[in-house]
């Protein structure tokens, strides 16, 4: 997940401060709290961070290239098995909320706590953003069913806004699995913005 992990002990302070940012946030956290987790000494994380936001962007950046990276891959899967278009954004959207929950608190963080980049890492993370965005917007295009007076754009933020806030409401000791909420989504969506509902 983690973008230039050359260790495994880079790894390891990221994964911590994942923790520290979440149940602290990121302004209160100081980079003592996550050496003390990660049993490291404070000099220690600066051989591998040179500051407390180059730690967060590394994490958020992260995340955000493995879901690029997983969603891409899925689709092209889609692709290649000569499944229909509904059954490719079907693919994708579950792909990409099933990548949004397994890193379900660093997915928040990157809604609270973006503000806290740099103003150089910010513009990075939204460049990588883009790129999924692109390709959400571009599957979802190629629904030949798709009506024809709603803007595409409008669209695929309304899908990728209502994936990444599950991590916010989901409860995986709730009633319903994950593969239940993302079965109502998908058709909910779906069936929102086509002509014809899909026919068994």
């Amino acid at each position: 997940m983690f973008r230039n992990d050359r260790t495994g002990r880079k790894k390891q302070v990221c994964q911590v401060a994942v923790d520290v940012f979440f149940e602290k946030g990121y302004t209160e956290a100081s980079l003592h709290d996550i050496a003390a987790r990660a049993n490291i000494s404070k000099a220690g994380i600066y051989h591998y961070f040179k500051t407390k936001s180059e730690i967060l962007s590394c994490i958020l950046l992260g995340l955000t290239e493995e879901g690029f990276g997983l969603v891409a891959e899925t689709v092209t899967k889609a692709k290649s098995e000569k499944q229909d278009q509904q059954d490719v954004v079907a693919a994708l959207i579950k792909a990409y909320a099933f990548n949004i929950l397994k890193n379900q608190r660093i997915s928040l963080l990157i809604l609270r706590e973006r503000d806290q980049l740099t103003p150089h890492h910010r513009k990075e993370l939204l460049k990588k953003e883009r790129t999924v965005f692109e390709m959400v917007r571009n599957e979802l295009a190629a629904l030949p069913e798709l009506k024809t007076h709603f803007n595409i754009n409008v669209i695929t933020f309304q899908v990728i806004s209502t994936i990444h806030w599950m991590g916010y409401w989901y409860d995986p000791e709730g009633l319903l699995s994950v593969n239940d909420v993302l079965d109502q989504m998908i058709e909910t969506i779906l069936t929102g913005i086509l002509q014809n509902e899909k026919t068994e």
